[in-house]
């Protein structure tokens, strides 16, 4: 028995040497490159995206691992409303993927990591790891857990420590200015994306900015190596026919120039639509309550969800759920006049608290950056407030009008 169990022990520790051996040979084989992707058409894609190419020069297998997939399920989207939605990692053919990239009109940088031996032996066997159908899965956070700083993490104890120590210098940018920066994502997204709150506005490392894509290709770029370079080579591929390389979102002149507008609208249509005025105001103010509502609305579930951008957020007082029952109660103003009145008080209160978010946003007393959602929103908000109140007062006056002999003694 015991002579069984000692050759089993020396079969075991041969096999080891062996399968040790062999991932030494794939790490000697092998190249890494860091990959940086840029904006989609899709909107999950508007931010880019990272992954790690793994090249065996031996046998030519060329793999990409990324770390940003969702399950399209409705467990994940229970995830994401609870403030716990959870991510995989998963590996693909790289040639493929790089096609498929080119063929969405989508930039793909490459830069080669002058890793040793054991550093990409380390990579790799954290990579196989995380491709464990236990631990592929993870909980995801934008700021300190996403599919960029898994990457960089990784990278990171790979190089024995040599990115977290050349990120400790502070950032030239915070994360509301590189997101504004690097992503696309139309009027709607962006202004969708603006809501967060101070937290975004703060001076951070470039380390804790390398949760950006931008920004770790930056890091990794000036990153040194026992004095050498960390980055052997790069290459930026970017198709001549791509959208998503110049466009950008609108800047704060347009967002406030698209409220103005708005607001214009609103009083134009209350001053010159005669005795339609009650229902053209309200439909009008209606519709803009409700899309400015909606994105209250998604604040008001990231908070109950727990998210940290929706707390002690100053655009609360811009766009929040009631902003969607005075949408809502404009709608019904159409037919009936008590959801008129009810508008109108919902409208003098919201425009109240507009005026208050643009005076702490013009007196500094917020460190919060809101001023595109607040170019959009308060001119809006004022200009339904405004309309309503003039449809009031005309209705009373012709009211008065009416009935004015019924004072005359």
């Amino acid at each position: 028995m015991l002579r069984a169990l000692l050759i089993a022990g020396v079969l075991a520790r041969a096999a080891a040497a062996q399968n040790e051996e062999a991932h030494t040979r794939e790490a000697e084989q092998s190249v890494i490159a860091l990959v940086t992707i840029g904006p989609g058409p899709h909107l999950n894609q508007r931010f880019g995206h990272t992954a790690l190419l793994v090249a065996n020069r031996a046998t030519g297998q060329r793999e990409l691992y990324d770390y940003g997939n969702f399950v399209s399920s409705r467990a994940t989207w229970r995830n994401v409303l609870s403030g716990r939605p959870l991510a995989f990692a998963y590996a693909q053919d790289a040639r493929a993927e790089f096609r498929r990239l080119a063929t969405a009109g989508r930039s793909v940088e490459l830069q080669w990591l002058a890793l040793g031996t054991a550093g990409k032996l380390e990579l790799l066997r954290a990579l196989a790891r995380d491709l464990r159908h236990s631990t592929r899965e993870y909980l995801y956070d934008y700021r300190v857990n996403n599919c960029t700083t898994k990457i960089r993490d990784l990278i990171d104890r790979a190089a024995d420590g040599a990115l977290r120590r050349a990120g400790q210098k502070t950032d030239s940018l915070t994360f509301r200015e590189r997101a504004r920066r690097d992503a696309v994502l139309g009027v709607v997204a962006d202004f969708v994306a603006e809501l967060g709150n101070a937290e975004v506005d703060r001076p951070v490392t470039m380390w804790d900015a390398a949760a950006n894509r931008t920004a770790l290709a930056t890091l990794v770029d000036h990153t040194q190596l026992k004095s050498t370079p960390f980055v052997d080579s790069s290459s930026v591929s970017v198709p001549e026919s791509s959208p998503w390389t110049s466009a950008r979102a609108p800047s704060t002149r347009r967002m406030l120039a698209a409220g103005c507008a708005c607001a214009l609208v609103l009083v134009a249509l209350a001053l010159f639509s005669g005795r339609l005025a009650v229902v053209t105001v309200a439909a009008a103010s209606g519709s803009a309550g409700l899309a400015l509502g909606a994105a209250g609305m998604l604040l008001a579930i990231a908070l109950l969800g727990g998210y940290s951008f929706a707390e002690s957020n100053v655009n609360f007082l811009l766009v929040n759920p009631l902003t969607f029952v005075a949408g809502v109660a404009g709608l019904f103003a159409t037919f009936e006049l008590r959801a008129f009145r009810l508008a109108r008080r919902l409208w003098h209160f919201l425009a109240t608290l507009a005026v208050i978010a643009v005076a702490l946003a013009t007196c500094s007393l917020t460190t919060q950056v809101n001023t595109r959602v607040a170019a959009l929103a308060a001119p809006m908000i004022l200009g339904c407030a405004a309309a309503i109140e003039i449809v009031h007062r005309i209705r009373l006056h012709r009211f008065v009008q009416k009935n004015v002999h019924l004072l005359d003694p």
